[in-house]
């Protein structure tokens, strides 16, 4: 292919490629031209046309802009095609890729706290359903027996009523107690084993299921792995509630109301640096 270097017009050449210095005649306009100034100059023009690099970097842009992928290989792509003309589709296509770069990573930022705080409150759904198992067998405990709740755990777990399992928490990384077969209903050895296997304070001892509905049976230590700040409560009335660290006081100071009215001690709580 050939240019007019006169009216530009570019024309297809016939036959073989002319030798160096060979002249053309333009069909528009009849003008003269060498090739040997003028070759270099179409072919040129002619590489200019099209930009394969730019074409794939704005058709991968386009791409990940609405499938969040390939927007790495388009920005690539263009940056590298910005190099060479024509650079229209290569500054397309990085535009496109840096807006769709910066946009999912808006959406990240903005989805992640709350995708953290669903799991959050999906493992504390967790531990609360554990606890009120816990608390529903000291109920049904306490109705077989006059009212008057477990001694300890380990009493209901030598009953069968409870397994080793609901008492920890899986997302603290603790292990539940392995009970022997020829121990499963010998309380003494598991009171002696199961400290260290068992996530839950238990504080119903010595008291009814009559106590009132603050009456606590059992809380959760402290822990803010993998469910945040707070703990567990589980109440003579079977009810479990998440409490925060600044109504812990205030739910004890009740329980303990309630547990005066009937003669029993006091609860300390949790320490407020444990909370």
């Amino acid at each position: 292919m050939a240019m007019c270097s006169r009216c530009g017009n570019e024309f297809q050449l016939r036959g073989p490629p002319p030798p160096a210095g060979a002249t053309l005649v333009c069909p528009r306009c009849a003008a003269i031209a060498s090739t040997a100034g003028r070759m270099r100059e179409v072919e040129s023009s002619a590489g200019r046309g099209v930009n394969g690099l730019g074409i794939t970097g704005f058709v991968c842009a386009l791409v990940g802009i609405f499938t969040g992928i390939f927007l790495i290989p388009g920005l690539i792509c263009s940056l590298i095609a910005l190099r060479r003309p024509p650079r229209g589709l290569a500054i397309a296509g990085t535009v496109i890729s840096v807006m769709g770069i910066a946009l999912f990573g808006l959406l990240v930022a903005i989805l992640l706290p709350s995708l953290a705080r669903a799991r959050v409150l999906a493992n504390r759904a967790f531990i609360l359903q554990d606890e009120r198992t816990v608390v529903q067998n000291c109920v049904i405990y306490g109705q077989d027996h006059h009212g008057m709740l477990p001694d300890d755990l380990a009493t209901l777990l030598a009953n069968g009523q409870l397994q080793p399992i609901n008492l920890v928490n899986p997302f603290a990384g603790e292990s539940p107690l392995v009970v022997p077969a020829s121990r499963a209903h010998d309380v003494a050895w598991i009171r002696d084993h199961l400290p260290g296997h068992c996530d839950l304070v238990y504080v119903g001892a010595h008291t009814t299921i009559n106590n009132g509905a603050w009456n606590i049976v059992v809380y959760s230590k402290p822990s803010t792995k993998n469910l945040g700040r707070g703990m567990a409560i589980g109440f003579s009335d079977t009810g479990v509630r998440w409490v925060r660290p600044s109504e812990i006081a205030q739910v004890f100071a009740q329980a303990n109301v309630d547990r005066k009215a009937q003669g029993d001690p006091p609860l300390c709580g949790p320490t407020p640096g444990n909370q």
